[in-house]
């Protein structure tokens, strides 16, 4: 196996505020076409590639981000250059995966050259050996693009069986933001576990014009599943036997968290807090109608800008707390990717530095105006009261969702039962229960268990 080797290096995460668009263009082949017309050659100091000798073109597809629109127009910009047409590619997320299925599954040569991807769908697409392994071209380009500047972890996020699948564009964790008037008022220090978030509630219950003193999303089944996932690995728990398809989260570490979980949501939430999905919860601080949420890093930058907030100049951020002191932070991080289909047939390393281009610490850097990027250099560029607590989360927290072909099957099974913990429908060990034979069953279907 090749390992490309990866610098230690410092990383903040930043958010600042800012987006731009991106006008799609219309679709076109992928495969690396001659074309007989000469075009003119361009200086391009915006795309520094050497031209190819003959006309090739190239589709990206993905979804529309603000954080991801200084990539898609550094992509459009490498047009000037001699012999390159690029055309990108966006619509919404659950339309991109289909096509790319679609695509990929069909047995023929892909008509994208660059991919967007997901934590969710780098995982199937590599399980499947639908993706490019891009160890070789990262080890080539790793000077001249200085990819040492990417953090560690987030070049682990893209690596499976030691082989490089993705190159990291986007990044971002779950962390605590809060209204510091409201600290400041009843004297409370930031919460640091669980039970001090359940504590710190009911102090802010006394506090007019709340709704709730505390939100964490648990509006859907994916979203109890990514709250158990953090809750369990801050406790030591593992949702798989380590290197096996088993099942562990029905545990005693399991149990515990999913207790938790329901302890905070009975003390801060109630009904009305657990109907919150990322979106309200963000309302929610942004009108003073909450008083602390645990949420995504990427929805700091809306909470401090005067134009989206009215609480902008009292937001305040911390890293997530642990379920237990000496624990780790139970705020996971995630990423997303671009990488380059295994049926790809045209010029992969004309594409990787095409890859490249976009991915520059000057384009990172815009991006960071709008989102978290992976690339340190950009990130320190931009000061602002996120950096901190977002670095700390990462290094100390729980990490992404584990990488297992299993794993969505896992994921579904534990978004199917663990609401009914929050209605009280279910106790922890019956849900836990139920979603390990769910799991079980269709795990055993697909022959990932005997």
């Amino acid at each position: 196996m090749k390992r490309v080797r990866l610098l230690l290096v410092i990383v903040i995460l930043s958010v600042v505020l800012g987006a731009c668009g991106t006008t799609p263009e219309p679709q076109a082949s992928t495969q690396a076409i001659e074309v007989e017309k000469e075009v003119e050659q361009v200086a391009v100091p915006d795309c520094a590639i050497e031209p190819p000798a003959k006309p090739v073109e190239f589709t990206y597809l993905g979804w529309p981000m603000p954080v991801m629109a200084p990539y898609t127009t550094a992509l459009d910009k490498c047009n000037a250059v001699k012999n390159i047409k690029v055309y990108v590619r966006e619509m919404d997320n659950a339309s991109a995966i289909e096509q790319m299925s679609l695509a990929f599954g069909s047995g023929g040569a892909s008509p994208f050259a660059i991919v967007m991807q997901s934590n969710s769908s780098i995982q199937q697409n590599v399980w499947k050996g639908w993706l490019m392994p891009l160890d070789d071209l990262v080890e080539k380009y790793w000077e001249k693009y200085q990819l040492d500047d990417i953090a560690p972890v987030h070049w682990e996020a893209a690596t499976f069986d030691g082989t490089i699948y993705g190159i990291p564009m986007t990044a971002n964790v779950i962390m605590l933001m809060y209204r510091s008037d409201l600290f400041k008022k009843y004297n409370l220090k930031v919460p640091t576990t669980y039970d001090e978030i359940i504590s710190a509630c009911g102090v802010l219950k006394q506090e007019p014009g709340l709704t709730v003193p505390f939100a964490m999303d648990l509006s859907a089944g994916w979203a109890w599943s990514i709250a158990f996932y953090e809750a369990l690995a801050s406790l030591g728990g593992n949702v798989f036997v380590e290197g096996t398809f088993e099942p562990a989260f029905n545990s005693p570490e399991g149990v515990a968290a999913l207790t938790k979980i329901k302890e905070v949501a009975d003390a801060c939430m109630g009904v009305e807090g657990m109907a919150l999905g990322s979106n309200g919860m963000g309302a929610g601080m942004g009108n003073g109608t909450i008083g602390f949420i645990h949420t995504w890093a990427s929805e700091g930058a809306a909470l401090i800008d005067p134009e989206k907030s009215d609480m902008w100049d009292k937001i305040a951020f911390a890293p997530a707390a642990s379920v237990e002191a000496g624990g780790k932070l139970a705020g996971s991080s995630w990423n997303d990717f671009w990488a380059i289909p295994a049926s790809f047939e045209g010029d992969a390393d004309l594409v990787f530095q095409l890859i490249m281009e976009a991915a520059r610490a000057d384009h990172q850097a815009e991006a960071a105006k709008a989102g978290l990027v992976p690339r340190t250099s950009a990130l320190l560029s931009s000061e602002n009261p996120l950096a901190t607590a977002a670095l700390e989360t990462l290094e100390k927290g729980v990490g992404p969702v584990p990488k297992s072909i299993a794993y969505p099957i896992l994921d579904a099974a534990l978004g199917n039962y663990l609401p009914f913990v929050g209605s009280g429908e279910l106790t922890p060990k019956e849900a836990l229960q139920k979603a390990e034979e769910q799991y079980i069953s269709e795990a055993t279907d697909k022959g990932y268990l005997k």
